[in-house]
């Protein structure tokens, strides 16, 4: 059998491939002016297993997006360049790398590998305003599809040893928590 076979031998209600979703529970967060060192936010992604794709999706505002720049750094601190001052407008969203393109860095450099660690994003917003900050991280997530050979995606109900149990998963802070319904004999 494949490692991303699973699914085919038990018509889809199987998998060891799914989308793995963090997101960030700090925000919003304002985007200082004209600082350097700007506004930072780390997600730190859990050990779901072998990535396949890794995209990362970003909310915010400001007054010129012209003005921003926009970074991510993997786990081994390498950057990814997301928005680099360009285009027009008030509001910055989007998801890299499709449909948008990085401006430099390869998030592709991470299939076939472990995502585990903690994923920053930097946002710098160059333009000098009188009254202080005028932006907003509003919302910003990371998103890796991902083959595991330590879990399993079930779909719908589980029969074991003769009991019918509805399974689902539940986020907590500690991490995910297997949800079961009560058991219906078959």
């Amino acid at each position: 059998l494949p490692p991303d076979g699973l699914d085919e031998i038990s018509n889809g209600l199987l998998c060891n491939q799914f989308v793995e979703t963090t997101a960030s529970a700090a925000l919003p967060k304002p985007i200082p002016d004209n600082d350097p060192i700007g506004l930072s936010d780390t997600i730190d992604v859990p050990d779901a297993g072998v990535a396949q794709q890794v995209s990362v999706s970003v909310d915010l505002s400001s007054s010129d997006i012209a003005q921003l720049m926009v970074v991510l750094f993997d786990p081994a601190n390498a950057p990814h360049v997301l928005h680099d001052k360009t285009g027009q407008g008030k509001v910055l969203k989007s998801t890299w790398p499709a449909p948008t393109k990085l401006v430099s860095g390869d998030l592709g450099a991470w299939t076939g590998k472990s995502p585990k660690g903690k994923w920053r994003l930097k946002v710098v917003d160059t333009k000098t305003n009188d009254g202080g900050g005028d932006g907003e991280l509003l919302a910003w997530s990371m998103a890796i599809q991902t083959l595991s050979s330590t879990r399993v995606l079930a779909t719908g109900d589980v029969t074991v040893a003769g009991e019918t149990r509805t399974l689902g998963l539940l986020r907590t802070e500690g991490g995910l928590q297997l949800q079961q319904s009560d058991k219906h004999p078959e």
